[in-house]
């Protein structure tokens, strides 16, 4: 078969099928040039799912005649002028060929005013039917309709009219959060969506936005993120480290003011997040990352829906350290927790906070007789602790009124105590030098993998130091292991995880802390939960499990049916 040359019809067909995907794709395109063309208010009306007709009008610059002719042209655009300008990108288009691919599969009529001159254009796949005056005050009206009805095979496997509207809402959703100075409405079938004004405060305007399109859990309780560090800036919010969900659903980037998948920053956002949620669940949040144009390509995807960072490490290290600073200010806020303590009331927790530690009100000679008068002990099963749901647990927990019993993993509320120490000190609270330092002796292999683990022994509060080639001179333990437990804490670091950073030290302490199965008295129970219910976030272990559990009557009556 002979090579030939397509005619135009064809290659703009094929150019259209890497730019339009679905109707979605023909709102998004429309949207930023809407935005890219300075307007302050955009409407968009879907009929049919984007099938029969998509009309977005906004009130921008709008265009002379010369330049609607030309805007239906491959690769004519305002946005850059030679290969250098790619480098400098300030617009979301750039390319010119949206609305040449959208004018390819469909049937497009363009309203538009420029200097109180108004004109009306009509396309139709590809090919310019009319060009007449028409009054328009000020903006642009692009109306497309019957898309894909030239494209056949592309229709055919498109998604049915409602799961179009639902992706066409997804995706104002996003563009509503990524231009909260913005107006933006969304109608389908004459139906009001949403409807946002413009607003000159960016930050108060999207939290606004994210209450009214996103979950109640999603906003109900959330940490500010505002954070400036060299070339990248971090602003939004993430939802608290208790409201997470199985998919990444619930994360909303946008990059310059782009809506892109980047799942670098995804995993920034997640490294942040570290020990505070499991391994197999998401965090929610909405950010806006600015980053100097130099640094980003974003002509690496027909769509435009994904970028490559020049200075990947250093961006992630930016988003992560802003996440991480919100969240560590979200754990120090608290509401004083009232409770009963003889014949007075007493403030639990105070809102003074230092280095990130909430102050117990009650003086320490009250703190034994707070323990045993507000704690009141159903029962101590193993090394779960089970507590009758007096009102200021049930606050801690955020629990209603109608809980049976709260239930407390105390290997879990262990692992937390420690973790957080290591973490505030560098190395757990107490760290106790031996008056007789230990020699411990290992198998060749043992000791080459202890030589490569060295620092992060030391940052357990382990302080060991090679002698010869299969043994070590112990120095100081933490206070919270005796001194016949080193080896096995040493072995356990050796085996090691797979797990990176904090979550690495998490992992270890857990397993360590379940594997000495140390008994559990009464005392020792109410003494940890002393000490948990002081931490700022005491209701997730280092791994993200659970450590306190409501039970509910509900539950307790299916166990007997």
């Amino acid at each position: 078969m002979k090579i030939k040359t397509l005619d135009e019809q064809t290659i703009n067909q094929i150019a259209a099928g890497e730019v339009i995907e679905n109707p979605a794709s023909v709102v998004k395109e429309l949207v930023e040039n809407a935005v890219d063309a300075g307007a302050s208010q955009i409407k968009v009306e879907i009929f049919g799912g984007g099938f029969q007709s998509i009309l977005v009008s906004d009130n921008g610059s709008g265009m002379s005649r010369d330049d609607a002719l030309l805007c239906f042209m491959r690769h004519a655009t305002s946005k850059i002028q030679k290969v250098g300008d790619l480098s400098y990108l300030s617009t979301l288009g750039f390319r010119g060929e949206a609305l040449s691919s959208i004018a390819a599969v469909s049937k497009v009529a363009l309203t538009t005013s420029y200097e109180a001159v108004g004109i009306k254009l009509e396309v139709e796949a590809g090919r310019v039917l009319s060009l007449d005056p028409a009054p328009r005050v000020k903006g642009s009206s692009i109306e497309v309709r019957s898309l894909f009805y030239n494209v056949p095979a592309r229709k055919k496997f498109q998604k049915s009219v409602s799961a179009s509207s639902a992706e066409i809402t997804k995706l104002m959703t996003f563009l509503s959060l990524a231009y909260p100075e913005i107006g933006l409405s969304l109608w389908h079938q004459d139906k009001r969506v949403f409807d946002f004004c413009a607003s000159e405060n960016r930050q108060e305007e999207m939290l606004v936005r994210a209450k009214t399109l996103l979950s109640h859990d999603f906003v109900e309780d959330i940490h500010v993120v505002a954070h400036k560090q060299e070339s990248c800036e971090v602003l939004g919010f993430v939802a608290s480290p208790v409201k997470v969900r199985v998919n990444r659903s619930g994360q909303y980037l946008f990059v310059n003011r782009r809506v892109v998948i980047c799942p670098i920053f995804s995993y920034a956002v997640r490294d942040a997040f570290s020990t505070r949620i499991a391994k197999d669940r998401h965090p929610l949040f909405v950010l806006h990352c600015t980053i100097a144009s130099h640094l980003i390509d974003v002509n690496v995807h027909p769509q435009k829906k994904e970028i490559r960072l020049k200075e990947e490490k250093n961006t992630k290290k930016v988003i992560q350290l802003a996440v991480e600073k919100a969240l560590e200010k979200g754990s120090q806020r608290s509401a004083p927790v009232s409770i009963s303590y003889g014949h007075h009331e007493h403030s639990f927790w105070t809102k003074e906070v230092s280095s990130g530690i909430l102050y117990d009100s009650l003086s320490e000679s009250k703190q034994e007789s707070f323990i045993e008068n507000t704690l009141e002990v159903i029962g101590l099963f193993s090394h779960y602790l089970f507590l009758y749901p007096q009102s200021a647990l049930l606050k801690i927990v955020d629990a209603k009124e109608t809980m049976a019993m709260i239930g407390i993993d105390l290997y879990a509320a262990e692992s937390k105590i420690l973790f957080d120490e290591m973490r505030k000190n560098q190395e757990p609270k107490g760290s106790q030098t031996l008056l007789l330092p230990d020699t411990l002796s290992f198998s060749k292999a043992e000791s080459e993998g202890i030589l490569s683990i060295l620092d992060e022994l030391h940052q357990l509060g382990l302080k060991v130091h090679p002698i010869g080639t299969s043994a070590f001179l112990v120095e100081a333990i933490p206070e919270f292991m005796e001194q016949d437990q080193v080896r096995d804490l040493m072995l356990e670091c050796l085996q090691g995880s797979k797990e990176q950073g904090n979550r690495k030290y998490a992992a270890i302490l857990c397993r360590w802390v379940r594997k000495k199965k140390q008994p559990f008295s009464q005392e020792r129970a109410l003494k940890l939960v002393e000490q948990l219910l002081c931490l700022p976030d005491p209701l997730f272990c280092p791994l993200g499990k659970r450590i306190i559990s409501c039970i509910t009557k509900v539950q307790i009556d299916d166990w007997f049916k």
